[in-house]
């Protein structure tokens, strides 16, 4: 008989090798390494806070705008500062060895994955039966949730996600075995998975979940244990300051009433695309479809607690416990993820959970025990979407990832011939960049690759849409026609860069509608691009 973890982890051996001929260093990678390398501005960041982006301090903010690292809408007070010490450490070290070479990086990337699918399996293999066990350990191995993973700047996920498991292991044999240092060394784990990122808070929801439904009768003494790691994790959350103060992100510490109040939508979609094959970036990438996404998510959620019903083992059993345990695990394991700027990495940990539900109706549909009717139909368009369509996203998904995320970005950088001459005599102003990806991270890319850098490159638009620009004066440009998605400005408000002068003509608390640029210089001794035809082009002065 195979051993349940044998082939779960030889497709995690797979997958994470097959990452490696396509490395490349994507988005917020630029701007980590930036640091590392002591290119930017970024004085506060060092080699156990690199996840410290920015750290809120508007004379930090406003050095970071004066020369275009961060766009001018930026709140003044923009911070994103993240307790990942472990994390950023161990991307400090890669850097050491490895330098710019990417493919280091992955590699080391893929030994995380690994300890991720190596934990998971052992938790399956102390709470499931061993059918399930091996379908779920296969589901979360493929699942396309996990595509992100080569990607380095995410790699806190898969580090405090590994850890957490390998933990929950340890934890559930301790306590079993009654063997005390197994229990100590599983809340050592636990607060290694803390300091690798908030990743961890889901994991001990899956260890709370199954302490209070997993067993027998609810184990609260066991979970009393965790409470002062818990308590001591919030209490240097809160205390030095961390958290993401900037749109996009909702912050469960600053703003608990937005929170909760956005919870139940955010939760129903980000459980729907957990079901629906893991595409959770159409909440970032389609803004409006909001509202439609998450009535999606309901009915997805609906139409899979019907089938699910169906595939329980008979009540009072200990497979249909810990299955259900599992699910509730899962849904414990979206909340600290509900806050973020949704992606498929935010499903990486709660896959864990709708991989044991998943296991369920497809393990009656194999066995036969259940076939026909409407039941069917579903456990057969899961079987499609989890075990068919995910492992070829798989595949695709690294070639795809450094197409959008590192070409372009090249194409952005690389194909401007500009020279150290040009560049030192005068500003360069990005008139419109087609996304986050070009508009903020092109300058970082250019100084950590030590490309001819200006004083100052700003990028006034990365809007979904071209704005149009005209000119109001020698000095002076008008925007409009395309709104720029920000809480932070309203009408009549300014921002003074050096070098640069902008007032906010027409805004509301979602987005600048029109926006007034007025130079330090006539606009002839600027140069200006703009993005066409797949790459940043020189311009003429509108």
């Amino acid at each position: 008989m195979h051993h349940p973890l044998r082939l779960p982890l030889l497709l995690a051996l797979v997958l994470g090798l097959w990452a490696i001929p396509f490395s490349a260093f994507m988005a917020d990678d630029f701007i980590l390494l930036g640091a590392l390398e002591r290119v930017t501005p970024a004085t506060w960041s060092g080699p156990a806070t690199l996840y410290t982006l920015a750290d809120g301090v508007p004379e930090h903010v406003r050095a970071m705008k004066d020369v275009g690292a961060f766009p001018w809408f930026f709140e003044p007070d923009y911070q994103m500062t993240f307790l990942r010490p472990l994390s950023s450490l161990l991307l400090a070290a890669d850097h050491a060895l490895w330098g710019l070479r990417p493919w280091g990086y992955v590699a080391h990337s893929a030994i995380w994955y690994l300890l991720l699918v190596l934990g998971t399996g052992l938790v399956f293999r102390q709470t499931l039966p061993v059918p399930l066990q091996r379908l779920a350990g296969v589901l979360f191995a493929v699942s396309w949730v996990q595509q992100g993973l080569s990607w380095t700047a995410t790699r806190h996920v898969t580090v405090a996600a590994a850890l957490g498991f390998l933990s929950f292991a340890a934890w559930l044999r301790g306590w079993r075995t009654r063997r005390w240092p197994w229990v100590g060394l599983s809340l050592a784990g636990f607060a290694g998975a803390l300091a690798g990122g908030e990743s961890a808070l889901g994991v001990l929801g899956f260890v709370a979940a199954w302490e209070l439904l997993g067993e027998e009768r609810p184990r609260w003494a066991r979970l009393g244990l965790l409470s002062p790691l818990l308590l001591a994790w919030l209490v240097a959350y809160g205390l030095f300051g961390y958290g993401a103060r900037t749109s996009g992100y909702l912050d469960p510490l600053h703003q608990p009433l937005d929170f909760l109040l956005e919870l139940p939508g955010r939760l129903l979609f980000l459980a729907g695309a957990l079901l629906g094959g893991g595409h959770a970036d159409l909440w970032v990438l389609a803004p409006p479809l909001r509202v439609p996404l998450m009535l999606a998510g309901a009915a997805l959620v609906a139409g899979f607690a019907w089938v699910l019903r169906r595939a329980l083992p008979p009540p009072g059993t200990p497979g249909r416990r810990a299955v259900l345990a599992w699910a509730a695990g899962g849904t414990l394991a979206l909340v600290p993820f509900a806050g973020t700027p949704i992606g498929a990495r935010c499903l990486v940990v709660p896959m864990a959970g709708a991989a044991v539900a998943l296991a369920a109706p497809l393990h009656a549909w194999f066995s036969r025990t259940r076939r026909g009717g409407a039941f069917g139909v579903a456990v057969v368009l899961l079987i499609a979407i989890h075990l068919g369509f995910a492992p070829l996203q798989r595949l695709g998904g690294p070639p795809l990832f450094r197409e959008l995320m590192w070409h372009r970005v090249v194409a952005a950088s690389e194909t401007l011939a500009l020279t150290e001459a040009e560049v030192r005599e005068r500003p360069v102003v990005v008139l419109h960049a087609p996304d986050l990806f070009v508009g903020l991270h092109t300058w970082f890319y250019r100084a950590l690759f030590h490309l001819p850098m200006p004083g100052s490159f700003w990028t006034l638009s990365f809007a979904p849409c071209e704005p149009s620009f005209t000119r109001a004066g020698p000095d002076t440009l008008l925007m409009e026609g395309c709104p720029i998605a920000t809480p932070a400005w309203r009408t009549d408000d300014a921002v003074d860069l050096a070098g640069l002068h902008v007032t906010i003509l027409d805004a509301d608390s979602h987005a600048v509608r029109a926006a007034a640029f007025r130079f330090e210089r006539p606009l002839e001794e600027i140069l200006f691009l703009t993005w066409r035809d797949g790459a940043l082009r020189r311009v003429a002065a509108p």
